[in-house]
């Protein structure tokens, strides 16, 4: 066995392991059964073909027949090729070319980049409910900690890069700007009404 093929083997057992999870999986391969989609990648240089039936979806690294869909893409625009509104952007930036029918290449991307798996319900079965909720929670609560030190080290350094560039004015800046603007509101208030006095 090549080692295209070996890749090709690993790719579709590891597809299709992860679409027997999902419930949502076997209404859209019925909805693409009987379509050949042939992708390459424009990173690896490699053409990968994927057979779809309602069963399960084949990984062939050859095939001679006629292919329904033909993608050229970034691996790193597959998520967005199924967004109608950065089609366009895609196109236009040279990270994606589509020969065929584009509902069925996003209906494809769809597939392959939406898996909605209960993965506490499947971790429970293994180790109990109780037990998988315990886990589950402490990944939510390590990922929120995470995203919130990830948040405050970005606020911090876009508070020093204000100050740095002095894009963004300091407290005691704005209080001393407010202080002249009520200073230059007050003289032209007393210049009004020196006016006003000379005309009576």
């Amino acid at each position: 066995m090549s080692l295209n093929d070996l890749f090709c083997a690993m790719l579709e057992t590891s597809l299709n392991k992860l679409q027997q999870f999902d419930k949502s999986s076997k209404v859209q391969r019925k909805q693409l059964a009987e379509n050949i989609i042939g992708i390459t990648f424009k990173e690896f240089n490699q053409t990968l073909y994927f057979v779809i039936s309602e069963q399960q979806i084949d990984v062939l690294n050859i095939y001679e027949g006629h292919v329904d869909c033909f993608i050229q893409l970034s691996v790193f625009a597959l998520n967005d090729l199924k967004n109608n509104q950065k089609l366009t952007e895609l196109i236009r930036n040279e990270q994606l070319d589509i020969v065929g029918d584009i509902q069925l290449a996003q209906q494809f991307a769809q597939l392959l980049t939406v898996i909605d798996i209960d993965w506490e319900a499947l971790l429970a079965d293994k180790i109990g409910d109780v037990l998988a909720h315990k886990f589950f929670y402490l990944i939510n609560k390590g990922n929120k900690n995470i995203k919130n030190k990830f948040k405050n080290k970005k606020n911090n350094q876009l508070s020093l890069l204000l100050a740095e560039k002095n894009i963004s004015p300091a407290p005691l800046e704005v209080a001393f700007f407010c202080d002249q603007v009520t200073e230059i509101e007050q003289q032209l208030l007393d210049l009004e009404a020196r006016i006003n006095r000379h005309r009576h």
